[in-house]
């Protein structure tokens, strides 16, 4: 069952009710992997405490949020494509057309 909220501080002006939903409707989670193999290069590698290296291939040509596995889940970070990510650095990538009309 869907819950509309009706949020106590909004945007100036703005008075519709928020409805929750699955974040997995609107985005898509990838998991980082190895890099060892890869090359030296350009492609910025992160990790949960940020940049790491550069290597010569890429996980995403599409700007995405890093969000660590554990110890760092409450600072999440902007990764801007092309990147690479290790394995305990998830990064989640706006769906092609998400729904963003949610009514209650």
């Amino acid at each position: 069952m869907k819950q509309c909220l009706i949020p106590k501080v909004i945007k100036k002006g703005h008075s519709s009710a928020w409805e929750t939903d699955q974040l997995s409707k609107i985005v898509d989670v990838h998991s980082g992997r190895d890099y060892k193999s890869l090359k030296s290069g350009s492609i910025p590698v992160y990790g949960t405490g940020g940049y790491m290296l550069s290597v010569d291939d890429s996980l995403s040509d599409v700007d995405a949020i890093g969000i660590g596995r554990k110890g760092t889940i409450d600072n999440p970070q902007f990764l801007i494509a092309p990147f690479w990510t290790v394995d305990t650095l998830f990064f989640l990538t706006a769906k092609k057309d998400p729904n963003c009309q949610i009514k209650c």
